[in-house]
């Protein structure tokens, strides 16, 4: 795979690409312990409106969490499905911060799985805002590379500061 950039700059590639492919999977904690959930997505301006099946989460719980959300071509509809390890296969990743969502009969009827009519009973709905993106490619990559940019690709943006240096710790003498 390519090297992956935690920046803003993936994040209009990792949209395209999801918006080739209707699910993936969001990962969160709970009470410490890691949760992995199977999720619908559509991409809406720069997020994700995200649908899960009812029963799966107390909606409580991730209303103003931090989420990351994963998916890939393994599956995908059409031109754009491969095998990982294959070249054309991607994977693209965003993390951010949800919220519940009140979602429109037209997103609701997008985000419909096949068979269920679209009603959402039940179903949760969030939204997220990407804070994080990296999108990673086995074979030859359709995006600009860094020479091709003049960009860094390891350069945090602006918007992202590097945090300070952490102090050393004190440690008390026996």
């Amino acid at each position: 795979m390519t090297a992956a950039t935690l920046t803003r700059d993936q994040l209009k590639p990792a949209l395209r690409l999801l918006a080739g492919t209707p699910y993936g999977r969001a990962a969160v904690t709970w009470q410490a312990m890691p949760h992995i959930l199977p999720a619908r997505h559509l991409v809406t301006g720069d997020g994700l409106l995200l649908r899960f099946p009812a029963g799966r989460i107390d909606p409580a719980r991730l209303d103003g969490t931090v989420l990351a959300y994963e998916a890939n071509s393994h599956g995908s509809p059409g031109k754009d499905a491969a095998e990982p390890g294959s070249p054309g296969y991607w994977s693209a990743q965003l993390v951010g911060e949800v919220s519940l969502a009140v979602v429109t009969e037209q997103e609701r009827s997008a985000l419909a799985a096949p068979g269920d009519g679209g009603s959402g009973e039940g179903t949760l709905y969030l939204r997220l805002i990407p804070r994080l993106a990296v999108v990673q490619r086995d074979g030859p990559s359709e995006e600009p590379s860094a020479a091709e940019t003049g960009r860094n690709p390891s350069a945090v943006p602006a918007s992202h500061p590097r945090p300070p240096a952490a102090a050393p710790v004190a440690r008390p003498r026996r």
